[in-house]
């Protein structure tokens, strides 16, 4: 899965150029086994491997392998600077030289060969989502350095990026949320003395909680003064505000315009007099990170996290590598979402949502990059490092988005060739290249919400699924019938076949015969002996001897006999 593509920026730490890496490397890059896209949930192994190609022979001071995980506020005006909160820190040492020895593992690396290292680290659970913004970030990364002995001390870096989606709790997905309609209205005046009117504006919806793929729709009235330029002026957008979490939420908040959409004629205007619709398609809710849960977040001692700038912290409390869970479940940035809807020039609405939080995994579940697009992602630490790409690092985090059973193919692609549905983030936060194609892709899109209605859970899709699944297997099943069939009749044709064989009389040979009458006395004997051979149902021949005899006996009486008799 692709990330948009960011334009290029200048900055301070910018990379060295390519030309001084590839001088070196040929390959030199990281890979988790999970794929190129990784994402964590909390609990698991971290497991992959650095591959490291060399262009030519080099002597290896120390290959060294960094995960963190941390969230931090930027660009704070007061006294005590950034504030940062450290959930995971981890070095491994892949390879370094043993003292005394010029080469590390007594080995020297060699040209042309790609060495793969493997690493695994335990990735902690409570970790919170990923998130990216120019003035926040909870971010996660594994970072190696290759640090090469000779006349130049170098050292070469390289980094990716880990999506992190933290697991909402199960009551979050038990018990749905109420419906809790949400609706602002506001009324301007306008013209001179001699021409003077008003606008009345009122913008409604009957929901305010939302999950990224849900459709929002909502109603749109506009008083039947209003200028004619206004219908031709009506703008819908999606902002976030990041604020810590320990803050007051009355306290000024960092904004930035995630997705903006310029609403059509057809979307809102009935009839020529009056600009009143009911169901106003405002958008599909992208890929965001949701909403903080109801709960009140916990105060935390701003020592525990306050850095000056250019400076070490000043105090230590807890060790990164030994927090607890419950220190990391603890809140330490608020994200909040507003819908702002712009009539004309004059007046603007807006209502606040609530974006709620999605299973992480299942059929209905799809992960897409930050609407917002991919975000820099360098750190001060890494001036002194040269990397492969002269343009500073950025990274989207992916997000679990709710899609429907049969997804409508509406997708655009704009000017640079990045693809975008009606719904997708502009890059930046400006509008697209394309923006009235897009626009008519959200109204069919629109079109088709309203038909389709309320979209099915994920139970009722499982249970669609394995009823197709059913179908489709008693379908085959009708399919293979007269196969089987066949190979049975055949089957019982070859056993009938065989049996009848069996019972044949197999040949018979009489290869001796003998007889002979031998009398003893008043004994005669008259013995016969038959040997055949006959040839066995698995073809061995089989012999066979025959002996009967016949015995007779005589006698002659006297006339002492007969007188006895």
């Amino acid at each position: 899965m692709e990330s948009p593509r960011v334009p290029h920026r200048s900055s301070p730490n910018r990379a060295l150029a390519e030309d001084q890496m590839a001088n070196v490397f040929s390959q030199f890059e990281i890979e988790f086994d999970v794929g190129a896209d990784p994402i964590f949930h909390g609990g698991e192994l971290i497991t992959g491997k650095l591959k490291i190609e060399l262009v030519k022979p080099v002597t290896i001071k120390a290959i060294k392998l960094q995960f963190k995980g941390r969230a931090c506020i930027l660009n704070r005006a007061e006294k005590d600077g950034e504030i940062e909160k450290v959930y995971f820190d981890r070095d491994f040492i892949l390879l370094e030289r043993p003292p005394g020895h010029l080469e590390p593992g007594h080995f020297l690396w060699n040209a042309n060969f790609v060495y793969s290292l493997p690493f695994e680290c335990p990735f902690p659970k409570g970790c919170p989502s990923s998130y990216e913004s120019p003035s926040a970030f909870v971010r996660y990364f594994a970072r190696a350095t290759f640090e090469i002995d000779g006349a130049e001390s170098n050292k070469y870096m390289v980094k990716r990026g880990i999506t992190v989606v933290s697991p909402p709790e199960a009551d979050a997905l038990i018990t749905p949320p109420t419906a809790e309609p949400v609706s602002a209205s506001d009324t301007v005046m306008f013209g001179g003395c001699c021409c003077r009117g008003k606008v009345t504006a009122e913008v409604s919806l009957p929901k305010r909680n939302f999950a990224p793929g849900d459709a929002v729709v909502g109603a749109l009235k506009v008083s039947n003064q209003h200028p004619r330029h206004v219908i031709d002026a009506i703008e819908v957008r999606l902002l976030d505000r990041v604020s810590v979490a320990s803050a007051d939420l009355s306290a000024p908040a960092s904004a930035r315009i995630l997705l903006h959409r310029r609403l059509e004629k057809t979307d809102v205007v009935k009839t020529k007099s009056s600009l009143s619709k009911s169901d106003v398609f405002f958008f599909e809710v992208p890929a965001v990170l949701p909403s903080p849960a109801g709960a009140q977040p916990v105060t935390q001692s701003p020592e525990i996290y306050s850095m000056a700038p250019d400076t070490a912290p000043s105090k230590v409390v807890e060790s990164p590598s030994t927090a607890t869970l419950k220190f990391r479940k603890q809140p330490f940035l608020r994200v909040d979402y507003v819908i702002q809807v712009s009539i004309g020039t004059h007046i603007t609405l807006e209502l606040p949502i609530v974006i709620l939080s999605t299973p992480v995994s299942g059929s209905s579940v799809e992960y897409r990059p930050f609407v917002a697009g991919a975000q820099p992602f360098g750190d001060s630490d890494e001036a002194d490092k040269k990397r492969l790409a002269e343009a500073e690092f950025a990274f989207a985090p992916l997000y679990p988005v709710l899609i429907a059973p049969k997804p409508l193919a509406a997708t655009v692609v704009n000017g640079g060739g990045v693809p975008q549905t009606p719904c997708n983030t502009v890059n930046g936060g400006t509008p697209a290249a394309n923006e009235s194609s897009a626009e008519v892709a959200a109204g069919a899109l629109k079109a088709a919400l309203m038909h389709e209605g309320a979209k099915e859970d994920s139970e009722e899709e499982d249970a669609h699924r394995m009823e197709e699944m059913k179908e489709e297997l008693e379908r085959l099943a009708d399919e293979v019938k007269g196969e089987i069939q066949k190979v049975q009749k055949e089957a019982e044709e070859e056993v009938a076949k065989a049996a009848k064989t069996a019972k044949e009389t197999r040949p018979v040979q009489v290869v001796e015969e003998l007889a002979e009458t031998v009398q003893n006395g008043d004994v005669v004997v008259h013995r016969q002996v038959e040997v055949k051979k006959t040839e066995g149902e698995d073809g061995e021949v089989v012999t066979t001897t025959t002996t009967t005899e016949i015995r007779h006996e005589t006698h002659v009486s006297s006339p002492e006999d007969d007188v006895q008799n």
